[in-house]
């Protein structure tokens, strides 16, 4: 490293690690040309003690694979679309985008109208709607709307605002909040569906048995429902969902 010093006429940095009275200790070496007529006569080495820094940038890396695994769990991802004239003209979109619609930050930024494009088709007109409400300066204002992710699912996301005015009251920009709720709607509709159920009971019981299977049937995705019981030592079937139109509705309980 010395000869190379002398013939290049540049500086040479190495690290090392060395175990000193048991600890592990960082070094950096730096073997710097000492010029007299235009020629190297001599070097200068020069070592530091780097432990502390690998210690720091160790610590770092680790940190930002924590924060690189919990963006990849967040189902939430913030926009800012910045304004002139009242009109938008730039969008930046948060790296967490990918993990809601299944598009990247760079996918957003080469088609300006993937952010409609996405929407859930008979959602559209409420999310334009929703977007002049906030460009004519309105404040708090949600809309929950349904998008079409990259791989096809169906998704709820809510979407919320806030607005951003410079020192002379300007409307300049205003980020966007996207949360996945996608489960909250889904518990919602199950919810609404047992009310309904339950609020359409009348004084018929074989059509309200009939209801409750049709609704368990539904809400477990199965192919078919049958309630059953025992009468006269035969099963009968006095509640059914889908089911065969051939189907015994009477029959030996060991089948």
């Amino acid at each position: 490293q010395y000869d190379q010093v002398f013939k290049t006429g540049q500086t040479v940095v190495t690290e090392e690690t060395n175990i000193i009275n048991g600890k592990v200790i960082a070094t950096e070496t730096r073997k710097i040309p000492v010029f007299e007529d235009g020629r190297v006569v001599r070097v200068a080495t020069v070592v530091d003690d780097i432990t502390e820094r690998r210690r720091w940038e160790s610590e770092l890396k680790a940190s930002e694979e924590r924060y690189r695994r919990i963006a990849e769990t967040v189902t939430d991802y913030i926009f800012t679309v910045y304004l002139e004239n009242g009109k938008p003209i730039r969008t930046v979109y948060g790296p967490t985008c990918f993990n809601v619609t299944g598009y990247s930050t760079q996918e957003f930024i080469k088609d300006p109208y993937l952010w409609i494009n996405m929407v859930y088709e008979e959602d559209r007109r409420l999310v334009k709607e929703y977007t002049r409400r906030i460009l004519s300066g309105e404040k708090n204002i949600t809309l929950e709307h349904r998008i079409i992710r990259k791989d096809g699912a169906l998704r709820w996301v809510r979407n919320a605002s806030l607005p951003h005015f410079d020192s002379m009251g300007n409307f300049v920009s205003y980020d966007g909040l996207i949360q996945d709720i996608t489960e909250r709607k889904e518990v919602e509709n199950r919810l609404a569906k047992i009310n309904d159920c339950f609020l359409s009971f009348g004084t018929d019981p074989i059509l309200n048995i009939n209801l409750l299977v049709s609704l368990c049937g539904e809400l477990m995705t199965a192919d078919c429902a049958m309630y059953n019981r025992i009468e006269g030592g035969l099963l009968c079937t006095l509640g059914r969902w889908n089911t065969p139109a051939d189907l015994e509705l009477r029959d030996k309980p060991e089948g």
